[in-house]
């Protein structure tokens, strides 16, 4: 017998048949990057899901945000800094109110944090581990992934579908794992369904000191871009052995997917920042973005225990840019990093459901099959239930089980 991780999620089925909200006009139309006006600011925003876990993938997913410039507020911190020289050897300026990155923009993300009631859910955006729950279903997930693609422009029709526009690098990876060849056949919501919650994230309160008047057809904050990299355990093992440590392997697949988001959207903007919950206890970055950027001009703001904050200076073809980046402690109660913690458990939660599906359906008749979620202890059960299915298939331990 399957267990309930493996079947179909119910939960999204029944919220499909449940989904009535009245369309806006023209709620895509405004979502393509073609008719975005000028911004003053582009705000990036990671998180990732699956670090912990010996089996399944590791997902990093980054947000990329136009936050207008009537919302947005003066990007230099007040009070006095002082200078040093950082243990990489990038300029240290250690500024004051740099544990307040990100508190400038808060306010043009107050729509995504109020509920919607859709069909029979309450949809809002928040971090993940709030949303989610082991046995639970996917619906909210569902339903605030199909949304956010939606208003950045995008009509995806299953997770297949998903993964080739925004986790493109690791798409053949994807599909030479057997385990994932089927991802489910489940439906994103249609743009009918979710219009409700677009218009409700696309309002905001403006900034204190601004006189904004922020409204559908003029949001505070604008969702440009969603896009993930999805690793493997044979493409996490295959960097490990090249010398990778698991620590610098999370923050350079996390680093490496800011600079692309950068690259796909900084064109034109006056400020950049970037905001991602910090990786583990990592405390220390500046050499990381040094290695990333191998061109920036790195300066360390603050190497606190409660954030780590740096100013890099970019020259993207005789264009000077400014990127702020900070890696917060329960950086994830941040809108846009919530909202890319909600993609992560989302893609690494439907191919999970394909991995038990996988392994149930080879599984020999009369034996019961006990889903995983791949974290250690119970990753050590299901390969000892599983050691003679995956002999008989012929797995290699090195395309399944990470080895660190």
């Amino acid at each position: 017998m399957v267990g309930a991780a493996v079947c179909q999620d119910a939960s999204i089925r029944h919220f499909l048949d449940n989904a009535t909200s009245p369309p806006t006009d023209d709620m895509v139309r405004r979502g393509n990057p073609a008719n975005r006006q000028q911004n003053a600011v582009l705000l990036i925003a990671t998180d990732e899901a699956g670090y912990g876990p010996k089996l399944g993938p590791l997902v990093v997913a980054a947000t990329a945000w136009a936050i207008s410039s009537e919302a947005a507020e003066p990007s230099n911190p007040g009070g006095r800094s002082k200078s040093g020289t950082a243990r990489s050897g990038a300029t240290v300026v250690v500024e004051p109110d740099a544990v307040n990155a990100g508190d400038d923009f808060d306010a043009a993300f107050a729509g995504l944090r109020q509920p919607v009631q859709i069909g029979k859910l309450k949809i809002k955006v928040d971090d993940s581990k709030a949303v989610f729950k082991p046995g639970g279903g996917l619906a909210v997930l569902h339903a605030v992934v199909s949304a956010s693609h939606h208003w950045c422009g995008r009509q995806p029709t299953d997770m297949a579908d998903l993964l080739t526009q925004i986790a493109a690098d690791d798409l053949a990876a994807i599909q030479q794992t057997p385990w994932f060849s089927d991802l489910g056949d489940e439906a994103f919501l249609a743009t009918e369904q979710t219009s409700a919650v677009i218009q409700s994230w696309q309002s905001a309160v403006p900034s204190a000191g601004t006189s904004a008047q922020v409204s559908a057809s003029s949001p505070a904050a604008t969702l440009h871009d969603v896009q993930a990299r999805v690793l493997t355990a044979a493409e996490f093992n295959r960097r490990c052995q090249r010398g990778y440590n698991k620590a610098d392997l999370l923050s350079e697949t996390t680093i490496g997917l800011v600079r692309d988001m950068i690259a796909r959207h900084g064109d034109g903007v006056a400020e950049i920042h970037v905001h991602c919950d910090r990786h583990g206890g990592r405390r220390y970055y500046s050499g990381v973005l040094q290695h990333v950027f191998p061109d920036a001009q790195v300066q360390v703001r603050t190497e606190s225990k409660g954030i780590s904050a740096y100013r890099m200076t970019l020259d993207r073809g005789g264009q000077i840019q400014t990127v702020e980046i900070d890696f917060k402690v329960k950086g994830d109660s941040f809108t846009p990093v919530a909202l890319a913690s909600m993609h992560a458990k989302y893609l690494r939660e439907r191919m999970m459901n394909a991995f038990n599906a996988y392994f149930a359906g080879h599984y020999p008749p009369g034996q019961v099959y006990r889903p995983t979620a791949g974290y250690p202890v119970d990753a050590d059960r299901f390969l000892q239930d599983a050691a003679a299915t995956i002999r008989r298939l012929g797995i290699d331990n090195a395309t399944l089980v990470r080895s660190r």
